[in-house]
């Protein structure tokens, strides 16, 4: 077992495995070859995976001793819950090469639909222990509030759990969910694909290719590892005490941003735009805007008013929303506080710029700032099931 540590030098450290460790400028991560650019005092070129202030207590450790690399038809495959992520990943790891063995779900009509996908015959139940009986790797990919039940039916199961893994694919939750399983033998961990999935088939779409955050047992790193590569993918490692934070981000970048385009849509219907023709004109915008965050960044990505230290148009939006939907307004101006935190390091404003956005414990003005009321959303089109 290498553990990583503290280095300044900037010196790439090969270990007996097919990843390395780079350690730079007082942060370590672990890299693999890849088609990244990030180039090495040694010569050649490595994707980073993993990276860690150094001196942080989240110290992480990698285990050296695998020489052999991952092969899945080591892993016959079961799967426990075949909704949209455990179905698609039942059928994209076929494709790698698993041999999926089993598949449960309480409802029929999903586990014969994923079946219909694969092309061998995996055994179909509705009992988890029936369906793990062939496997040596199982994916507990239930909701999250099942996943600590589903592991202890499992375990009170007469199987013998050596030689054997178990993972669920919580992004919020700890391996240690999987406590009952690791009690009888088996290799627990977490593995979360870092994704929004509508369906099985948009996942089979954009499951490859995504971040995958590994929490658990280090001798599961490697197991971890080679799921992430078979799937095309990039291995987070994290720590148990950093989960909620690394779930809310996930959070944050996806949910809320629908919810604030929502919000968009929503200004724009009060302003006489048909439903339809607001999400039109706006998601264009948005597009553009992603690509600007991709290419440059949130600093260089920002634009707008803020920005440009433009009081008077915020001022302008507060009016507005004062009037058509007032229960915005306050929703606003935290978010125009926090696009001045970050316009401060663009262009140097600051909350001193704004006396529309009052000080960060108070309004500009004394107001009564309702919730909002019915009517003030953006009121979906028929037929429409999400943006």
């Amino acid at each position: 077992m290498v553990e990583l540590g503290n280095f300044n030098a900037m010196n790439p450290v090969r270990l007996r495995c097919h990843y390395n460790v780079l350690f730079c400028g007082g942060c370590y991560g672990i890299i693999f070859p890849g088609t990244d650019n990030l180039e090495t005092p040694a010569g050649g070129t490595y994707r980073l995976i993993a990276s860690r202030p150094a001196g942080s207590t989240n110290a992480m450790t990698v285990n050296p001793e695998n020489e052999s690399g991952f092969d899945p038809v080591d892993w016959p495959l079961a799967v426990i819950g075949c909704g949209r992520v455990g179905g698609a990943l039942a059928v994209l790891l076929e494709r790698a090469g698993f041999s999926v063995t089993g598949l449960c779900d309480r409802h029929a009509g999903r586990r014969d639909d994923v079946a219909r996908r694969l092309v061998g015959g995996p055994v179909c139940a509705a009992r988890p222990e029936v369906a793990v009986a062939g496997a040596r790797l199982v994916l507990i990919a239930t909701q999250d509030r099942n996943i600590a039940a589903a592991a202890a039916e499992l375990a009170a199961a007469a199987i013998d759990w050596q030689d054997r893994a178990a993972a669920h694919l919580s992004g919020l939750h700890p391996a240690s969910l999987l406590a009952p399983l690791a009690r009888s033998g088996a290799l627990v961990f977490s593995f979360h694909p870092l994704q929004s999935i509508a369906s099985i088939d948009m996942a089979l779409d954009v499951l490859p290719g995504s971040f995958f955050a590994f929490e658990g047992d280090e001798q599961a790193a490697d197991l971890a590892l080679g799921l992430a590569t078979v799937l095309r993918g990039t291995l987070v490692p994290l720590v148990a005490a950093d989960k909620a934070l690394y779930h809310g981000a996930a959070v944050v970048a996806s949910n809320f941003f629908i919810a604030l385009e929502y919000m968009a849509f929503g200004m724009l219907e009060a302003a006489g735009i048909e439903p339809d023709r607001a999400r039109e004109m706006l998601l264009p915008l948005v597009r553009g805007s992603l690509e600007n965050l991709a290419r440059n960044g949130p600093v260089d990505a920002l634009t707008g008013p803020i920005v440009r230290g433009d009081d008077a148009t915020v001022a302008a939006h507060l009016g507005a929303l004062a009037v058509k939907l007032p229960g915005r307004r306050s929703l606003y101006r935290e978010l125009a506080r926090l696009n001045v935190e970050l316009a401060q390091l663009k262009s140097g404003v600051s909350l001193a710029d704004f006396p529309a956005l009052g000080t960060a414990a108070g309004g500009g003005e004394h107001e009564r700032e309702g919730a909002l009321t019915a009517g003030e959303g953006f009121v979906r089109p028929a037929g429409d099931k999400g943006f």
